[in-house]
This record gives C-alpha cells, sequence and structure tokens, in this order.
C-alpha cells in the first residue's frame, strides 16, 4: 500500500514536529493514544505549496500503526501522541525531521516540508 509505504519511509531525524495549528485542550480523564497503541487514522499529506499529495479521507482506507514502534516518521508519530479519539490536529514537518533536506530520486518526498492533517479514529491499547 502506497500509504505505508510513505509514511514508514527512513526516519532520518528524532527532533518533534513545529505544530502548524491550536490543539484544543481536552478535559481530565480523556483517554489519549500512547506509545505501545495501535492506532487508526485518518490524514491528508499536504506539500509545501499547498497541495495535496496523499489522503486517506473518504477512502474509506484507514491507516493503522503502533505508536513508538518506528512505524513512522518521526513527527507523524509525535503528533499523534496524546491526542484523543476524534480529534483532528495539522502538524507541519520541516523536511529534515521527515524523509531528509536532500531530493532523492527513490523518495519524492525527500527534501520537502510536509503538512500532515491528522484525525485519531481509534486507539487499540
Amino acid at each position: 500500500m502506497l500509504a505505508i509505504t510513505l509514511l514508514a519511509g527512513v526516519v532520518l531525524m528524532t527532533a518533534g514536529c513545529s505544530k502548524a495549528a491550536t490543539t484544543t485542550t481536552l478535559p481530565p480523564g480523556t483517554p489519549t493514544a500512547k506509545s505501545g497503541d495501535t492506532v487508526q487514522v485518518d490524514y491528508t499529506l499536504k506539500l509545501s505549496d499547498g497541495s495535496t499529495y496523499q489522503t486517506t479521507v473518504g477512502t474509506g482506507q484507514h491507516f493503522s500503526f503502533t505508536l513508538g514502534a518506528g512505524q513512522v516518521i518521526v513527527g507523524f508519530d509525535a503528533a499523534v501522541n496524546g491526542m484523543a479519539v476524534g480529534q483532528t490536529k495539522t502538524v507541519k514537518i520541516p523536511a529534515a525531521q521527515a524523509y531528509g533536506t536532500q531530493k532523492s530520486a527513490s523518495n519524492p518526498l525527500a527534501g520537502q516540508d510536509l503538512t500532515f492533517i491528522i484525525t485519531l479514529l481509534a486507539i487499540n491499547p
């Protein structure tokens, strides 16, 4: 699957990502995603020019992965960590914290800043 291939690319940096949108404050006791949980999300990936590169929204093919297991780029993992079911977050991940700053013929996302709009659909501890 293309979505898994792109998101499970080489992790080049361990630094966090910058939040491009305000996050809603959750009520106390709201369950949130944490390392080791398998989560299901919908996401839209936008490039620095604003164009949509990839989305699961409206396809019926949600994306699942285990938080903290190195299955996705570090910035995506960090963005989902702490989210609650139903919450949507927009995160801007600089190229250095995604697929690297050097353009690559083998990875069209290398060398680009990426913006993800992520909605957490389910948490399975």
